[in-house]
């Protein structure tokens, strides 16, 4: 595969840098603040970890299409007038699994690595940090509220960064307007203690089996509950380790327009995850719309990166072509 197939970049350095599991996260979970700091000059890299694994753009799906996403990438960096680098590895629908894999994958608070491609992102996103952040840039990466599986693997290469000042970690959207999710997501790190609520399963089979046909819905409320339940009471057993140096809750209220804009242009992704209106739904805290992210100590990582990795990481990033 080759690698960083598809980037523009029109700064030699930038102040921010947002680590999106996939196409459309940032803007997603960030967008407000991405809005925000480019109203202050601020320049914005936007770096994407997963597609299709491939050197072409084939794919099918409203997931997959990786030709439309692409474009709905484009068009969404440039209404946020910022830029963008695509890393593109193989993300969960397209690369082999094997048994192991799907255990882990079903068990929120489960570490998935380290592995090799864990290592080559450390090593990438080192290098990325070496080549393009000003001294003082922000990197962000997901906290993995949800417990998407390619969000929990890039949260884990950020939790071996954790302790160091630049790094921030964005909460997930559209998982984190799920109250549920982010209560389970800030317990399974240590952040928040253990809440069981009655309406919490009722919260979360809703956002999962929201696009279930309606004769499916006793079978899957029947299926998320049995694995919330049972997930639950294991997180109680298992708290994390990790404490908050700092909490950041932005309000994007006066941005949100242009939010929802860059947000609409991921037609696909929009349509599946938003069918009514999108501010209906998005996190609010004292009736204005927010963003939050966290500065974390105390995450355990043994991921690591390699200077010969990294070495050859910056070598590859100065082939790149300048927009």
């Amino acid at each position: 595969m080759k690698p960083y197939p598809w980037s523009r970049l029109r700064s030699a350095r930038y102040d921010e840098l947002y680590v999106s599991p996939h196409m459309d996260d940032a803007v997603y979970s960030c967008g407000g603040r991405i809005a925000q700091r480019r109203a202050e000059g601020a320049r914005i890299l936007v770096v994407t970890v997963f597609g299709n694994g491939r050197d072409d753009d084939q794919g099918s799906g409203v997931f997959g299409d990786i030709a439309t996403r692409k474009r709905e990438e484009r068009a969404a960096m440039d209404l946020l007038d910022v830029d963008h680098l695509l890393l593109n590895h193989a993300d969960l629908l397209v690369r082999p699994k094997r048994a192991a894999d799907w255990a882990r994958y079903v068990i929120p608070f489960a570490e998935l690595g380290p592995n090799a491609f864990q290592q080559q992102l450390a090593a990438s996103i080192a290098a990325i940090r070496w080549r393009f952040a000003t001294p003082n840039a922000r990197v962000f990466f997901p906290l993995a509220v949800g417990a998407h599986p390619d969000h929990r693997l890039v949260f884990e290469v950020g939790a071996a960064f954790a302790e160091e000042a630049f790094v921030w970690f964005y909460e997930d959207v559209p998982y984190a307007q799920v109250r549920a999710l982010r209560d389970d997501r800030l317990h399974q790190l240590g952040l928040a203690p253990p809440a069981l609520r009655l309406g919490a399963i009722g919260e979360t089979h809703g956002f999962v089996m929201a696009q279930a046909p309606r004769w499916q819905l006793p079978l899957t409320f029947s299926a998320v509950a049995g694995h919330w339940l049972t997930m639950h009471a294991a997180a109680r057993l298992r708290r994390g380790t990790a404490t908050a140096r700092a909490k950041d809750v932005r309000d994007i209220s006066d941005v949100l327009e242009r939010k929802l804009a860059a947000m609409r242009a991921y037609a696909t992704q929009t349509a599946f995850f938003y069918p009514g209106a999108i501010e209906a739904k998005l996190p609010r805290e004292g009736g204005r719309y927010v963003e939050r992210s966290w500065q974390l100590s105390g995450l355990t990582s043994s991921l690591a990166p390699d200077a010969l990795s990294v070495q050859r990481e910056q070598a590859l990033l100065e082939q790149l072509p300048r927009a």
